[in-house]
């Protein structure tokens, strides 16, 4: 989880100066990747624990944005 995130962060980091230009797609898909990947390992890790149900709706929240 911290390498995908940490990743996420130096390719959101390289593309953040031509962002709103040629690099736009690539910051975006960091962006996704990163918020996305998250909550969805938490959701497989928490099992059947109280707070599963937030993580799902993080989720589900952070794919439909």
């Amino acid at each position: 989880m911290v390498i995908v995130a940490l990743t996420g962060s130096m390719v959101m980091g390289v593309a953040i100066p031509r962002a709103f230009t040629s690099a736009g797609l690539t910051f975006a898909v960091a962006y996704v990747v990163t918020q996305v990947f998250r909550p969805g390992l938490l959701l497989v890790a928490l099992g059947n624990h109280e707070y599963r149900r937030l993580k799902l709706r993080m989720l589900l929240r952070s794919g439909m944005s």
